[in-house]
């Protein structure tokens, strides 16, 4: 893709998150092959060490082919991914990337040297392939859940919404049930194919799993620490039936919905950069809302309303929820990521702008550092 890389300075970054980059990145390309829309499919396995049990090596790029996968168009121009990592050698973070270009100093997913990390991206795909790079050695396993298509949908961004909150009625799930959201709740419209969601984990026994999926059909199950609070975004198909959540675990669980996957604008992958990093102007990001430009930077276009940011928050001393909303609108009832103290979490969200920017705020002050990954 045309532009230069943008400027880093090698600075030690906290472990799970991405290097110090010292200037938002104003160049990068969407990709121009044909596919104007997104095609869901179900999910089909590109690479997988976590089943083998041989870690990826921290720093090497790993090639995925993902064109010679059962519903992914031969000549598709990108593609989006379901990403787990686990047994890491130690804290660290991982990147997709197009493979004609060497990892960007971005984090597309941020995991600890203990359990697993789950999240989504969409990546450009170039020569039938997609690249992952994890900073330190980790299993990967990479599923592809949508392709660029002729024929498909676009993706409507949504102020966090919330559709379930196990705390409001006093109900937690216990070990072993269930718990079904409604289409209605979760703002399903005619045409809606996917949404894109973040699901935080409050107050759990212990570490345990989550299944998540169609009320009534084989559900997506992955691990969650015992913290005190944890979050994951994900982006997963949705029937008339909603969705069903079932937890190994007694638990609480809350469900923001930040995108919905019908009418509105295809996203279009770009190489990841760097627009904003609260961690070089020694400023957290507190209950003030703080304006991130977006539109005119990495590639997105100036006159953008919508983008589909990486969000990595860096916690302290106290845990955190961060909210992500159009400049000039007040803070969502949904947050995009939520994390307990002294851990790091990246959540691929997208975003509505208001003047071409988005505000981001914090219950408590945090680092938050913002990597655009697609022009919408």
């Amino acid at each position: 893709p045309a532009g230069p890389a943008p400027v880093t300075t090698p600075t030690t970054a906290p472990p799970g998150a991405a290097p110090v980059n010292t200037a938002p990145a104003t160049a990068s390309s969407p990709s121009t092959a044909a596919g104007d829309l997104w095609q869901f499919i179900s999910p089909k396995t590109a690479f997988d060490s976590v089943g083998s049990g041989r870690a990826v090596s921290g720093g090497a790029p790993q090639t995925v082919r993902v064109n010679n996968l059962a519903g992914v168009p031969s000549a598709t121009s990108g593609v989006m991914l379901r990403l787990t990592a686990s047994s890491a050698a130690g804290a660290g973070y991982l990147t997709t990337h197009p493979c004609d270009i060497g990892a960007p100093p971005v984090s597309t997913l941020s995991f600890g040297s203990r359990g697993t990390a789950v999240g989504t991206s969409i990546v450009e795909v170039v020569g039938g392939n997609v690249c992952v790079t994890v900073s330190t050695a980790a299993r990967v396993k990479v599923e592809v859940i949508a392709a660029r298509a002729a024929k498909g949908v676009g993706l409507s961004p949504v102020s966090a919404a919330r559709a379930l909150d196990t705390r409001s009625s006093g109900s937690r799930i216990g070990p072993g049930a269930s718990v079904s959201i409604s289409p209605a709740a979760l703002g399903v419209g005619s045409g809606t194919q996917a949404l894109t969601a973040t699901v935080t984990i409050v107050n759990p026994a212990k570490g345990g799993t989550l299944s998540m999926g169609f009320c009534g059909q084989g559900p997506w199950t992955t691990q969650f620490s015992g913290d005190p609070v944890s979050s994951f975004a994900i982006t997963m198909r949705v029937t008339g039936a909603g969705w069903c959540l079932t937890s190994s675990v007694a638990t609480d669980v809350i469900v923001d919905v930040v995108g919905n996957w019908g009418t509105g604008t295809a996203p279009v992958a770009l190489d990841p950069a760097r627009i904003f990093d609260s961690r070089t102007t020694g400023s957290p990001v507190g209950p003030d809302q703080v304006a991130v430009p977006v539109a005119g930077l990495g590639g997105v276009a100036g006159g953008a309303t919508s983008a589909v940011l990486a969000i990595t928050i860096v916690a302290g001393a106290s845990g955190t929820a961060v909210f992500a909303v159009p400049c000039g609108e007040g803070r969502s009832a949904g947050s995009v990521v939520a994390i307990s103290a002294g851990r790091v979490s990246t959540a691929v969200v997208p975003v509505r702008l208001g003047g071409g920017a988005v505000c981001i705020s914090s219950l408590q002050s945090v680092d938050v550092i913002v990597d655009v990954v697609a022009a919408a």
